[in-house]
């Protein structure tokens, strides 16, 4: 990322400074409660269901079928506890918004809130200050459309 002769430039995206209406920080949080609560629904109608179909073959007696069903909830179970705490384990990313006269860019997503707040401020000091000139090596640098969903929370198409 740079700033060169009044121009932002993000990999290959250049955004003209006097086009910028606005530099903002978001920052982006996993959906953890739901990821809990969708964890507790499945364990609640796998349990239901699992007492249902226990009671129906123990009516009919097969204990093979039965090791067979056990096994296949507790396998359920596994895959949604598994599901539900790698929700929990995501960490908290922060990105960098440009807005232009059009529609706001997530220019920069990253883990430090530090770095993306220290971004934001040499973007709007260039902006008022015309021989502001920068630059700073970004490590890794996705360029290109990117959907990000949490669970059922979908929080849409971030272009960058």
């Amino acid at each position: 990322m740079a700033v060169k002769r009044r121009v932002l430039w993000i990999g290959m995206e250049a955004y003209p400074l006097q086009n910028i209406a606005r530099a903002s920080a978001v920052m982006y949080t996993p959906d953890r409660a739901a990821a809990v609560a969708q964890f507790l629904k499945r364990m609640v109608v796998l349990g239901l269901f699992a007492a249902f179909w226990s009671w129906l073959l123990g009516a009919l007696s097969a204990s093979t079928l039965r090791t067979l069903t056990l096994a296949l909830f507790g396998l359920i179970a596994t895959v949604s506890l598994v599901r539900m705490v790698r929700i929990l384990l995501r960490k908290t990313f922060y990105a960098l918004i440009i807005e232009t006269a059009g529609a706001p860019h997530t220019a920069l997503v990253s883990w430090s809130n530090a770095e993306i707040q220290r971004l934001v401020h040499m973007i709007m000091d260039a902006i008022s200050n015309p021989d502001a000139e920068f630059a700073i090596h970004i490590a890794k640098l996705h360029v290109g459309d990117r959907i990000t969903q949490y669970g059922n929370h979908n929080t849409g198409k971030a272009s960058a």
